[in-house]
């Protein structure tokens, strides 16, 4: 017995080859991009722009086992310099009860910084790791000796800076060593910078020493090939919440091929903005000092509600909460634009074609279904 398909109205069939179409074409572009980071926006095949969006993450700094906020520039291994210690903000909370705030608010992404090498630091960055594991980063006095630990404690990346770049260079065998050990995708670079005779030098040391390796175009791309992603302080602005450093988020946003981080003097909602328009929404952002938690003066709250509303995709008739950008793939847009969703804005996603292009035929036998 032969089976006979109904025959689909002309308006069905109009609107799957449509959709067909516009599938293949994206993906023909994809084909044409072998290999090639996207840019931040561009416009798909069906018309409708790809915006970036800025995330929030959040922060733990913790010095002599407290979490608290200092004016990194005044940080120092003595005091026999003579330059006194600013701090802004000590907490008697624990480090895990700021850790549970960000898990309850499902951020991701932010760092839990030692500003210190004593064991009491130590074993509160251990604490807020176990609070939420594969929540935070972990940086300060990272090496290839204890990397691997604090992973193994919950940490989702580790954060380097003073490791690679020491005695004012860049140690590109300790960055391989690294990487060898950790893996690409759990390794965070901190290219924390101070301005040095017009250019942005990454410092180190507690930000005390300058190195010669700058944070430019050439410095980004270089290192991209070796981390997941880049945490910058701007260290001349860092914890003084007189406004940010925008022209050094517009370098970032310009020149970074992977996410970046952005800390740094935020003291405003509209710093915020700021930071959004400057890096082309390609950088994502860090607040200290400023916020409420912390002793200043900036909701909370307000930051995170900030947050959500840049991280979500809008649909024709309802809202459909996003996941989290480095979560987020191309085939998930696709199967939303199958189906009929406006995607007006949509997480940032930077991907190499070769990743998705063996789910084209999946793409291609799924979509006439909605049709």
């Amino acid at each position: 017995m032969v089976s006979v398909r109904p025959a689909r109205s002309g308006v069905a069939s109009m609107m799957s080859l449509s959709i067909r179409f516009s599938v293949w074409l994206d993906l023909l572009l994809l084909v044409a991009n072998w290999g090639k980071n996207w840019d931040c926006s561009f416009v798909l095949a069906g018309g409708r722009a790809v915006v970036c969006a800025v995330i929030f993450r959040p922060c733990i700094d913790i010095h002599k086992g407290k979490v608290k906020q200092i004016v990194g520039s005044t940080l120092r291994d003595s005091s026999n310099d003579g330059t006194a210690l600013v701090t802004n903000f000590e907490s008697d909370k624990p480090p895990a009860e700021f850790a549970n705030i960000y898990k309850e608010d499902e951020l991701i992404g932010g760092h839990v910084i030692m500003l210190g090498a004593d064991p009491a630091s130590q074993a509160a960055a251990m604490e807020a790791l176990h609070a939420y594991p594969g929540g935070l980063q972990v940086g300060g006095g990272i090496n290839l000796e204890n990397a691997i630990s604090y992973l193994n404690e919950g940490a989702s990346h580790v954060i380097v800076t003073s490791y690679v770049f020491s005695e004012g260079k860049m140690n590109i065998e300790r960055l391989k060593q690294l990487v060898d050990l950790v893996g690409k995708h759990r390794l965070v670079l901190d290219l924390s910078c101070r301005k040095k005779d017009g250019r942005y030098a990454i410092v180190t040391d507690r930000w005390q020493k300058f190195s010669d390796v700058f944070v430019d175009e050439p410095t980004l791309k270089h290192l991209a090939a070796y981390a997941d992603e880049f945490l910058v302080h701007g260290v001349d602005v860092e914890g003084k919440r007189l406004g940010i450093d925008e022209e050094l988020v517009e370098l970032l946003g310009r020149y970074s091929p992977i996410p970046v981080t952005y800390a740094g003097g935020v003291s405003t909602m509209d710093d915020l903005e700021r930071i959004k328009r400057a890096g082309n929404s390609r950088v994502d952002v860090t607040v200290g000092s400023a916020l409420d938690i912390f002793g200043g003066d900036l909701p909370y709250k307000d930051v995170v509600l900030w947050h959500k509303e840049q991280n979500m995709y809008f649909h024709k008739e309802s809202h459909f909460q996003c996941v989290s950008r480095t979560r987020l793939q191309v085939q998930d847009l696709h199967l939303l634009r199958a189906v009929g969703a406006d995607t007006d804005v949509v997480q940032n996603w930077r991907f190499l074609a070769p990743s998705v292009l063996p789910l084209a035929a999946i793409v291609y036998s799924w979509v006439p279904k909605f049709a």
